[in-house]
């Protein structure tokens, strides 16, 4: 799983050069580019949930995610890592796909902090909403 990580994080960086104005033919993706971005949103979801955690407890982890993440979106783990090393080398098309997991993060992320339960800002309001 270390080289999901690295693939991952070797993809990011190849991002921030992306802003070159040569346009060029993208390969076709050995997985459907919907399919990819939902498995890469998850990925990423799947990251958070395992980042506090350290050494083996963190890899059989992320090892079990992983196994989940293609189960449930029904993906052959082959075709995932060929649509990786076909974005590493294609920095636009890596972007665009990019583009979209970070908008399905936002998605997300509005909609939990939608359904949070409200604090109350204050130990006084805390007081004024008890039954008396």
């Amino acid at each position: 799983m270390k080289s999901l990580s690295t693939n991952l994080f070797g993809l990011l960086l190849l991002l921030l050069p992306a802003c070159q104005s040569k346009k060029k033919q993208e390969t076709p993706l050995p997985m459907p580019e919907e399919k990819l971005v939902r498995i890469l949103t998850d990925v990423h979801l799947a990251e958070v949930a395992g980042q506090n955690l350290l050494g083996p407890a963190r890899d059989s982890l992320e090892a079990e995610y992983y196994r989940q993440i293609f189960r449930i979106h029904q993906a052959d783990s082959a075709a995932f890592f060929q649509s990786l090393d076909i974005l590493l080398k294609e920095p636009e098309h890596a972007k665009k796909i990019y583009e979209k997991v970070l908008e399905n993060l936002a998605k997300i992320e509005t909609a939990q902090k939608a359904n949070a339960p409200k604090k109350p800002a204050n130990k006084t309001q805390m007081r004024e909403k008890k039954p008396k």
